[in-house]
């Protein structure tokens, strides 16, 4: 119970339009965990992108765009830790992209694997150019990336 009203505090700390990306936040999330169980990875990710096609680029500067959209993450990966479901790192960065494209920002999801333990294990994140956007950004360096990319959350070409 503690910990529950911990996370309230925090959301009524947070201002308006931070109030919004966490609601915003959280709906991407639950959307996104059952829209890639029942539609699988490639059809939810087309979706997605059919669904954030309208954005525009993002206006201000490069430095700008990275601080938005690192402030974008922080709240995305708040709000995920106070859900009462536990989302994996696909549905984290699946969630993020959608956030930022969005707000026309121009952000990666990566894909690696890995052998560890003798188990194959896979990570998923989000990145702007070789800046590692979400909270585990330490961990995916343990991770060969694959090749290309998985998928753009772009308002508009560059």
């Amino acid at each position: 119970m503690n910990g529950v009203m911990n996370a309230w505090r925090g959301y009524r700390r947070l201002n308006a339009p931070s109030r919004a990306l966490a609601r915003e936040a959280a709906v991407a999330l639950l959307s996104t965990r059952v829209g890639v169980r029942l539609a699988g990875f490639r059809r939810w990710q087309d979706f997605l992108a059919w669904l954030t096609r309208g954005s525009h680029a993002f206006p201000a500067s490069r430095a700008a765009e990275i601080a938005l959209a690192r402030a974008i993450a922080h709240i995305a990966t708040a709000t995920a830790r106070h859900l009462p479901i536990r989302s994996n790192c696909l549905e984290r960065s699946l969630a993020l992209c959608v956030l930022l494209r969005r707000r026309g920002i121009s952000a990666e999801l990566r894909m690696g694997a890995r052998k560890h333990a003798g188990r194959f294990e896979a990570h998923a994140w989000v990145a702007m150019d070789e800046i590692v956007l979400t909270e585990d950004g330490g961990a995916r360096a343990e991770f060969s990336p694959f090749p290309g990319t998985i998928g753009r959350a772009e308002g508009q070409a560059r």
